[in-house]
């Protein structure tokens, strides 16, 4: 039997370095054609170390969904966008950003292969967006653009994949809210203008007015001032606006006949009066925080599970 030739510690550093070098040649770098994954999603774009990573399309077909944009090791980084099929994303959308920034110049440079990738994968029909804007670590964060399929449109930061920060929501029926959110809710500083022109001033907590804030009557010409609690009007004071055009003018004609003025009618001490409803509001919105600490699954901060919810919808309460 012929002797067992021993390995030197030279022939072994050699196969080392051969095996280290196959394994570099063997992962993808740098721009690829499209790469068909095991789940039946598909990839066209660029790679670094066996990753993705710089500009590719993804088309996820399970979700009947693409991305096109930046990608950071692997997971979605930088600035993307995520489109569906005109066919499920209901109302129209934009399809396109608006034009004329940074980011189409950087879009325009690449080649757009989702238009093939898309029915490759089993996605027909053309595409319309439900987000441009910013991503980290494979979700929302930064600053974007979401399309919902009713026609609303929110415009702002993301933190984490949910509104979060400063945004402008444009409802379905025209109403529209500047302000701040936090967890995918109204939180915060806010102004919120119904269809109808109304509009309240104020301060949200967990989607809902809370707290000092106005409310400006636009038909009636008045305007509500004073504390809200879950939403809804408990303790202020409610003043009559003069209508533009009409400032100087005199007061209308004296009432005739069987008509006539009553007295105005005013507490004995309305600011007293107030005060002390303030304080019991004040009180009963500690316990209710104090309660929501308790049981987060229902209080203040609980972050929503679904995309799109969370947001006021036509005919519910403002």
């Amino acid at each position: 039997m012929p002797p067992i030739s021993k390995v030197t510690s030279g022939n072994s550093s050699s196969a080392a370095m051969n095996w280290h070098d196959k394994d570099e040649k063997s992962k993808k770098k740098g721009l690829h054609a499209t790469v068909y994954l095991t789940n039946g999603d598909t990839y066209t774009g660029e790679w670094h170390n066996n990753l993705r990573h710089g500009r590719g399309v993804q088309v996820y077909k399970k979700r009947s969904q693409v991305y096109e944009g930046q990608w950071i090791n692997d997971r979605r980084g930088g600035f993307g966008t995520l489109s569906v099929p005109s066919h499920s994303a209901g109302s129209p959308v934009r399809s396109d950003p608006e034009p004329g920034t940074a980011r189409d110049a950087l879009r325009t440079n690449h080649p757009k292969p989702h238009l093939q990738l898309n029915e490759a994968a089993g996605l027909h029909g053309p595409l319309v967006k439900i987000y441009a804007g910013d991503w980290q670590d494979d979700e929302r964060h930064g600053v974007g653009t979401a399309y919902y399929p009713d026609g609303a449109r929110y415009e702002g930061q993301w933190v984490g994949g949910m509104r979060c920060g400063w945004g402008t929501m444009h409802y379905a029926d025209g109403a529209r809210y500047d302000g701040e959110w936090r967890q995918d809710k109204r939180h915060g500083q806010g102004i919120l203008l119904l269809a109808n022109h109304d509009r309240f001033e104020g301060i949200f907590v967990n989607d809902m007015k809370e707290g000092p804030g106005k409310f400006f009557y636009k038909q009636r010409h008045q305007v509500y001032e004073g504390e809200w609690s879950a939403d809804m009007p408990k303790c202020g004071t409610i003043r009559d606006i003069e209508p533009r055009g009409n400032a100087g003018r005199a007061a209308g004609p004296a009432p005739s006949g069987n008509k006539c003025r009553l007295p105005t009618l005013e507490l004995a001490d309305p600011d007293d009066v107030l005060a002390t409803r303030r304080q019991e509001i004040m009180q009963e919105r500690i316990e209710r925080l104090l309660l929501a600490a308790d049981h987060p699954a229902g209080g203040i901060g609980t972050a929503l599970a679904d995309e799109g919810d969370g947001y006021y919808r036509p005919g519910a309460t403002h």
